[in-house]
C-alpha cells in the first residue's frame, strides 16, 4: 500500500489514534516473541486503553 492509502490526521475523529509501523500490521495480529512463542498485540493494547482511561 502507499502513502496515499494513509488518511490525513485532519481527516481522523478526535477518538481515534493513528498509530503508524514501519513494517505495516494490525493489532489483531500476531508477532513472534521467539519461534514458539506468540505475541498478540490486541490483549496488551486493551489493558492499556483501560488503564490510561483509568489515569484520566
Amino acid at each position: 500500500m502507499s502513502a496515499a492509502c494513509v488518511p490525513h490526521l485532519s481527516e481522523l475523529s478526535q477518538s481515534i489514534q493513528l498509530e503508524l509501523t514501519t513494517y505495516g500490521g494490525h493489532v489483531g495480529f500476531i508477532s513472534w516473541h521467539s519461534l514458539l512463542i506468540p505475541m498478540y498485540w490486541l490483549e496488551p493494547r486493551i489493558i492499556q486503553f483501560f488503564l490510561a482511561q483509568i489515569k484520566n
